[in-house]
């Protein structure tokens, strides 16, 4: 698909920057065919399936949180994750499983902990 042929699709009123961001959405679905059947095997009978996100930031925190979403959608999985990505301070990744298999929240100060373990100037995470 060409990006005029994109912008004859979409609402006129849209800025450039929301349409490149849209089409940026709609081509990175396209790249991934496989994730419509993985959210429709994942989602359970309420329609409700689970969306694990890791993240480590600038300060060597690392984070790992598991919501409930009901009604996901490749498109809002793809702008969830370009969003998360947009804010990111470090390596992050974002996936799908069942609720009953959700992960439970941790999160670890890594730098403090190296403090506590006796070594104040490295972190080896």
């Amino acid at each position: 698909m060409r990006s005029f042929d994109f912008y004859r699709m979409c609402d006129r009123t849209m800025s450039r920057d929301e349409w490149t961001h849209l089409y940026r959405v709609v081509r990175k679905v396209g790249e991934r065919p496989e994730l419509a059947s993985h959210i429709a095997e994942c989602t359970n009978d309420w329609g409700y399936v689970a969306i694990v996100s890791s993240s480590r930031d600038c300060d060597h925190v690392y984070s790992l949180t598991a919501r409930e979403y009901k009604g996901m959608t490749v498109v809002k999985f793809c702008q969830m994750e370009d969003e998360m990505y947009r804010w990111a301070e470090g390596p992050c990744s974002m996936s799908i499983c069942h609720v009953e298999d959700m992960p439970e929240p941790e999160y670890r100060d890594y730098i403090a902990e190296a403090h506590e373990d006796g070594h104040p100037w490295s972190v080896a995470r």
